[in-house]
């Protein structure tokens, strides 16, 4: 597909919105479907955009305009649904994607939101957003650029995702994509698997039960028991596994509430060659041991080829049976719709969250999403599990105690001060004597100014040499001649000469 240059820097801001993406990509897709008039659309049903097709599926947005279920109502809930019609027990799509809704005119004012990774696989055919946005920020006009994300009734919603390939460890991180805890607290978690061999094409339909050494998850013992030509001629042709409590007499009153998966994968490779299905809430007491699925998987389906890894998942007559539940414990968690504000995406980790098959309201039935038309088969309505998000922890800020010394009786950590002994002035030499000032710092005089304290001066009264003058002086006492005198000539212009 090509994209303009608007849509091309589109993507890419949706791409930065991605967590997680240390993977191997093997697909992505840009998808957008543009509402012309948003308030004909009903609120009470969900609305399907046209079909689309990527990574050899048949792919389409549920939109809810108010809300999933009753516990979203005022929310716009987006999902994305996977035609699974035509899909065999390896179809494992590990997904990231970023949904989100644009001004119809502009593609800079717009609202996305991503979710962990989730798996799409045969039974798991829709992931999404309960809460995408709220609808009173729909018509929101912007700060800057005066758009809403809904003008002139009109709107964008779209999808971008990566389809990643499935690697070592994704079989783990599915399964627990894949319960749902709702708000209680998960008190225990435990992972077993049964290496089973000798597999075989027993055709005398025995229904007796193989069963897995035994292993502990909390204060229980457990055990797999394994039906490989079903439990009951009713499931001959399925595989019927169980999770089994061997002391169920452990909590009689109360019972150990416990949500988990059952599966069923190859020894060797644990990508893409398995197949799992999600238990119920379930209460294990002494009336009720057990808990698991009469039909499983179809024993045909063992032996089907994945188109990626070319294994099944029953190679050299063996496979491996197990199990990974939850266990909870007393008391739930708070749950609570935050409103989410524009042009921010959500990074809460939260659970993996399946849409409701397609339900109309109006007729009561089921509707085929491949198809407009309701078939007659009626089905009660959905009940779906309460959105989850794990309460943020805060780590407790750590400040040290202030201390303050005690006040005002306790005396201070500080010893008083010590001035320093006082040091006089040095010795003062007074001019033209050659004896000092006896050193004050011993004995300082009474009196400075009585001078008997002090010893005579050595020196006698200094007496001034006579005069000695220069050679070509006069005597004393004889006064220096008169200066020369010239007479003025009054009557004559000419100054006066020395003849």
């Amino acid at each position: 597909m090509t994209y303009n240059k608007e849509q091309f820097e589109f993507i890419n801001k949706l791409k930065g919105d991605l967590k997680d993406t240390n993977h191997e990509i093997i697909g992505d897709y840009f998808y957008e479907w543009k509402i012309e008039n948003w308030d004909k659309l009903s609120k009470e049903e969900c609305v399907y955009s046209p079909e689309f097709n990527a990574y050899g599926h048949k792919w389409k947005l549920e939109l809810y305009p108010d809300g999933c279920d009753d516990f979203y109502r005022g929310n716009i809930s987006l999902f994305l649904y996977k035609d699974g019609s035509n899909d065999d027990c390896t179809v494992h799509l590990p997904l990231n994607r970023v949904f989100f809704i644009r001004n119809y005119y502009d593609n800079n004012y717009y609202h996305s939101a991503t979710l962990p990774i989730e798996y799409l696989s045969k039974s798991i055919y829709s992931c999404g957003h309960p809460n995408l946005l709220n609808t009173s920020q729909l018509r929101v006009k912007s700060e800057y650029s005066k758009r809403s994300l809904i003008e002139n009734n009109k709107c964008v919603f779209g999808v971008y995702f990566v389809i990643y390939k499935n690697e070592k460890g994704f079989l783990k991180r599915e399964l627990a994509c894949n319960i749902d805890d709702e708000d209680k607290i998960v008190q225990n978690e435990g992972f077993y698997e049964w290496e089973v061999k000798y597999w075989g094409n027993d055709r005398s339909y025995d229904t007796t039960p193989e069963k897995s050494p035994s292993f502990t998850v909390g204060n229980h013992r457990w055990n797999i028991e394994l039906y490989k030509n079903g439990d009951g001629s009713d499931n001959k042709h399925y595989v019927s596994v169980y999770l089994k409590c061997l002391n169920p007499e452990l909590y009689e009153s109360e019972g150990t509430w416990v949500n988990g998966v059952l599966f069923v994968r190859n020894c060797e490779e644990d990508t893409d060659c398995f197949y799992f299905d999600t238990l119920e809430f379930r209460n294990f007491n002494k009336n009720n041991v057990d808990w698991g699925f009469p039909q499983l998987i179809k024993k045909k389906e063992l032996y089907v080829k994945s188109k990626s890894s070319n294994k099944s998942i029953i190679e050299k007559d063996k496979c491996i049976i197990g199990a990974y539940f939850h266990i909870y414990g007393k008391g739930s968690k708070k749950i609570e719709l935050e409103n989410q504000t524009l042009n921010d995406s959500i990074n809460k980790p939260t659970s993996s969250y399946q849409s409701p098959p397609p339900y109309s309201v109006s007729d009561n039935t089921y509707s085929n999403p491949s198809s407009n038309s309701a078939s007659n088969t009626q089905y009660p309505p959905y009940q779906s599990p309460p959105y989850q998000s794990p309460p943020y922890q805060s780590p407790p800020y750590q400040n040290p105690p202030y201390q303050n010394p005690p006040y005002p009786n306790a005396p201070y950590p500080n010893p008083p001060y010590q001035y320093p002994p006082y040091q006089y002035p040095a010795p003062y030499y007074y001019p033209g004597n050659a004896y000092p000032v006896p050193n004050l710092t011993e004995s300082p005089p009474q009196n400075l100014n009585d001078r008997s304290q002090y010893p005579p001066f050595p020196n006698p009264s200094y007496q001034y040499p006579p005069y000695q003058g220069p050679s070509n002086a006069n005597p004393p006492n004889q006064e220096p001649p008169p200066p020369p005198y010239f007479p003025l000539n009054t009557n004559s212009s000419n100054p006066p000469s020395k003849n």
